[in-house]
């Protein structure tokens, strides 16, 4: 895992979590509104992959708690 791309997504988690819109977050770290949109989206950040069209278990670490996870993508 690259240090510093893990602590842009969660801080990008952070961000949205506490109310900071899109705009203020891709300003911060630089993104396009899609690439932050991507990002929230990404189930990867909570262990999950998807393999042949099923969701897994990956064996990777997880950056963002499943809770973070859902309260983010229900804003």
């Amino acid at each position: 895992i690259d240090k510093r791309e893990a602590d842009i997504v969660q801080d990008v988690f952070l961000m949205r979590s506490q109310g900071h819109s899109y705009k203020e977050i891709c300003k911060k770290h630089g993104l396009k509104p899609q690439s932050c949109k991507n990002i929230i989206k990404n189930k990867v950040y909570i262990g999950i992959i998807e393999f042949e069209g099923k969701e897994r278990k990956g064996s990777h670490p997880t950056l963002i708690s499943e809770e973070m996870f859902k309260k983010v993508n229900s804003l």
